[in-house]
C-alpha cells in the first residue's frame, strides 16, 4: 500500500496512523499536484497535528493558501513563521511576495529594500527582482528599470525581465541608454540571441536600420531558421521602406510556422507601400475568413474599403464584426465614421454612445461626437452632448462656442409662432 492509499484509509476507518514529516509532504504535494487542494489541507492538517509547529509543513501550507488566494490566512501564518525562526530570510521573501499580491505597496519595497542588504546572495537576488516587477506594476518605471537589468544580467535566460527592462526605457524615452548596456551585455554574452534581436529593435526604433539589419543577421547566424529573427527582420525593412525585401523576410517567417495572422498583416501594410492595393486586401481578408476576431485586422481592413471608397463593403464587413461586441472604442469610432456616408442616424447614434461608454472621459471625445452631429445638422442632438460634456467636465471654451453656433442652428429650424 503506497503513502496516499495508506492516508486515505487512515481517513475512512479514522484510526490515526503515523507518517513522519516527509511523508505528509509527499501526500500533500501529490493532492496539490491533483489539483485538490483541499484535500492537501486536510493532510498538512493531520501532520500539523502529529508534528507540531513543523516549518516545513506550515509552508507547505503558505504555498496552498497563496494558490487558494487567501492571502490574509498567509500572512498570518508567515508571520508566525518569522515569530518561529525570525532569522529566516526566506520567511520575510515570502512575506514581502503576499504583500505585493495583496497590494500593500509600502510594506512590500520596504520589506524587499531591507532583504537587498542579505548575506544571502539568493535572497538578494530575489529581493532585486521582486523590486523591479513591483516598482513595474506600479508604473514607476525610472525606478524599475535599473533592478530588472541587473536581475536579468544575474539570470540571461529570463527573457520576461529584459522585455520589460526596455519597454521601461522606451518609456523614460532612454533608448539610447537600452542600447549601450545591451551592448555592453553582449559583450560578455555574445551567443544571447534574444539579447541581438532586442538590440535590432532599438536600433530601428532611433532608425539605425543599417545597423539594425547587421544586428539581426548576427543573431540568424548564431540560430539559423529563428522565426522570431525573420519577424524583427522584415519589420526592420518594411521601415526602411525596402517593402520587397520585407515581404520575402515575413513570407520566411511564414514557412517556419506559429500563428499566421500578425505577419498577414505586416505582408499587406508592404503591399500598400508598393501601392498593390488588392494584393494587401487579400493579405488583410486572411485573418478574417479564417475567423479572427482581432481588433487590429478588421479595423485595417475596415480602413482600407474606407481609403478606397469602398463604403458598401466596409458596412457589410462592419455588420458581421458587430456580432463580436468589440469593446475597443476606437473600433467603434470607426463605425461612425463609415455610417456618417450613409447618414444613418439611429446607427450612428449608437456607434457614439458605445464609443464614449468604453472610453476614457475626455472633454476632447465629447467634442468629437458633436462635430458629427453638426455634419448632420442634428442640432438637437449636438446640444445634448454638448451639455452632457458641461455637467461631466466643467466650463470648456470650445464647448461654450459650439453651445452658441448649435443653439443659433437649433432656433432657425423651430418655426416662429404667429403672434
Amino acid at each position: 500500500m503506497n503513502l496516499v492509499e495508506r492516508f486515505d484509509q487512515m481517513l475512512k476507518t479514522r484510526e490515526v496512523y503515523y507518517f513522519d514529516v516527509s511523508e505528509f509532504e509527499k501526500i500533500a504535494i501529490h493532492y496539490i499536484k491533483e489539483g485538490d487542494r483541499m484535500t492537501a489541507l486536510t493532510v498538512i492538517k493531520y501532520g500539523l497535528n502529529q508534528h507540531p509547529n513543523n516549518e516545513d509543513l506550515l509552508i507547505l501550507k503558505v504555498d496552498v493558501l497563496m494558490e487558494q488566494q487567501k492571502f490574509d490566512q498567509a500572512e498570518r501564518l508567515v508571520k508566525h513563521l518569522i515569530h518561529l525562526s525570525p532569522k529566516d530570510e526566506q520567511y520575510q521573501l515570502q512575506l514581502a511576495l503576499i504583500y505585493s499580491f495583496q497590494n500593500k505597496k509600502t510594506q512590500c519595497i520596504e520589506l524587499f529594500n531591507t532583504l537587498l542588504n542579505s548575506t544571502d546572495l539568493d535572497v538578494q537576488y530575489e529581493a532585486t527582482i521582486n523590486l523591479g516587477l513591483e516598482y513595474y506594476k506600479y508604473e514607476d518605471y525610472q525606478t524599475a528599470q535599473s533592478f530588472l537589468f541587473d536581475s536579468f544580467q544575474g539570470n540571461p535566460s529570463d527573457i520576461d525581465l529584459l522585455e520589460k527592462y526596455i519597454y521601461c526605457q522606451i518609456v523614460n524615452h532612454k533608448v539610447d541608454q537600452a542600447i549601450t548596456d545591451i551592448t555592453l551585455f553582449l559583450d560578455t554574452n555574445p551567443h544571447h540571441v534574444y539579447g541581438w534581436q532586442s538590440l535590432s529593435k532599438l536600433m530601428s526604433l532611433v532608425e539605425e536600420y543599417d545597423l539594425a539589419l547587421q544586428t539581426i543577421e548576427h543573431a540568424l547566424r548564431l540560430k539559423p531558421n529563428d522565426r522570431k529573427s525573420y519577424k524583427i527582420k522584415g519589420s526592420v525593412l518594411q521601415k526602411s521602406n525596402d517593402f520587397q525585401s520585407a515581404i520575402l523576410a515575413f513570407e520566411k517567417a511564414l514557412d517556419l510556422g506559429g500563428k499566421p495572422h500578425p505577419i498577414h498583416r505586416k505582408i499587406a501594410h508592404c503591399y500598400l507601400g508598393l501601392s498593390q492595393k488588392w494584393k494587401a486586401c487579400k493579405y488583410l481578408s486572411l485573418p478574417i475568413q479564417s475567423g479572427s476576431q482581432n481588433d487590429k485586422n478588421w479595423k485595417d481592413l475596415l480602413h482600407f474599403f474606407i481609403d478606397e471608397k469602398l463604403y458598401d463593403r466596409a458596412r457589410d464587413y462592419l455588420e458581421s464584426y458587430c456580432k463580436f461586441e468589440s469593446e475597443n472604442p476606437n473600433f467603434w469610432k470607426l463605425c461612425a465614421q463609415i455610417y456618417l456616408h450613409f447618414k444613418e442616424i439611429e446607427k450612428i447614434d449608437m456607434c457614439l454612445e458605445t464609443y464614449l461608454l468604453f472610453t476614457k472621459p475626455k472633454v476632447s471625445k465629447w467634442i468629437y461626437c458633436a462635430h458629427i452631429w453638426i455634419e448632420l445638422e442634428q442640432w438637437n442632438k449636438t446640444l445634448q452632448l454638448l451639455f452632457e460634456s458641461n455637467d461631466l467636465f466643467g466650463y470648456n471654451k470650445e464647448v461654450e462656442q459650439l453651445i452658441r453656433l448649435s443653439m443659433l442652428q437649433y432656433d432657425q429650424t423651430i418655426p416662429h409662432r404667429k403672434n
